[in-house]
């Protein structure tokens, strides 16, 4: 793929890194180009539009099937990983709003995992095809948010809000070794569940096959949250 010279701000963490969007740049009319020169991924579903002035987003709609996609590939069946998005909600429903997912329907064998907030319960989630948990902060709507989460196949997931660690959700966080070649998506989880679309916003994502250290994760949410009107 030919990756065109622009502006755009440079991931400020590498190692690991397999796939990084940035809504700065459209490669075309609904589709997001990957920065490493991987898949770009696409839009679908409709109910999205693409902003891509600074600091740049895709505004979904609840209850649409609206999702940008990343293809399956087997770089992304990493045994341990990250993933990092700077996200928005506008989302007023005791929902549990999904923000970055590996699955196509409910099931062990179909869902890698799903992310999710509920700005209602205050709770970030996740759910690997057998069992949702959750661990409780604070997610308001009409704020950005950087959000993390520590993913592994034997190990708990830990997620950090804007760089701080929030902890381990109860109960079994692991995500499902069985669901391979799963598509990277963001904005939504499921066609069967429309109702955990994303409502807001969702600016750059980031997906590492490693487990990156706090202090790197920190790091990301250090050198980009100027873009997001996070001054000091």
């Amino acid at each position: 793929m030919f990756i065109p010279i622009v502006n755009f701000e440079q991931p400020p963490v590498t190692d690991g890194l397999i796939r990084f969007y940035d809504p700065q740049v459209e490669m075309s009319t609904g589709s997001l180009l990957e920065m490493s020169g991987r898949a770009a991924a696409s839009g679908s579903g409709g109910g999205y539009t693409i902003t891509t002035t600074v600091p740049a987003y895709v505004t979904f709609r609840n209850n649409l099937t609206n999702r940008f996609t990343t293809p399956a590939s087997t770089d992304l069946d990493w045994v341990d990983g990250t993933v990092v998005a700077w996200v928005y909600l506008n989302g007023t429903s005791a929902i549990n709003y999904c923000w970055i997912n590996q699955r196509s329907s409910v099931g062990s064998l179909t869902t890698r995992y799903s992310l999710h907030a509920n700005p209602s319960a205050n709770t970030l989630g996740i759910y690997n095809g057998s069992a949702f948990n959750t661990v409780s902060t604070t997610i308001d709507n009409g704020i950005w948010y950087c959000l993390a989460a520590q993913l592994s196949t034997t190990l708990n997931a830990t997620f950090y809000v804007n760089g701080v660690s929030v902890g381990n959700p109860g109960g079994t966080s692991t995500i499902s070794s069985g669901a391979t070649t799963r598509a990277f998506e963001f904005g939504n989880s499921d066609p069967s569940f429309i109702n955990e679309a994303w409502d807001g916003r969702i600016g750059q994502v980031w997906n590492y096959s490693r487990r990156l250290l706090p202090a790197e994760i920190y790091q990301i949410y250090q050198s980009t949250r100027d873009r997001y009107g996070l001054f000091i």
